[in-house]
């Protein structure tokens, strides 16, 4: 039987205020509605997704 998972995984989103936003600010979809300096990213694109989680108080990204 082959089973086939489909997830959505929020790594987070591009923040205008992020110390990383500049490298991935290319990117960029569209602004999220209601949420200032915060986008939508293409999340297919390698860079974003090799991109390690690190969760933190303030930032999840290192």
């Amino acid at each position: 039987m082959k089973i086939t998972i489909t997830s959505n995984e929020q790594k987070s989103s591009p923040e205008g205020f992020r110390d990383y936003y500049e490298e991935y600010s290319d990117l960029i979809l569209s602004l999220y509605e209601n949420w200032e300096e915060e986008y939508w990213i293409d999340v297919s694109d390698g860079r974003w997704q090799s991109q390690p989680y690190a969760p933190g108080p303030t930032d999840a990204w290192p």
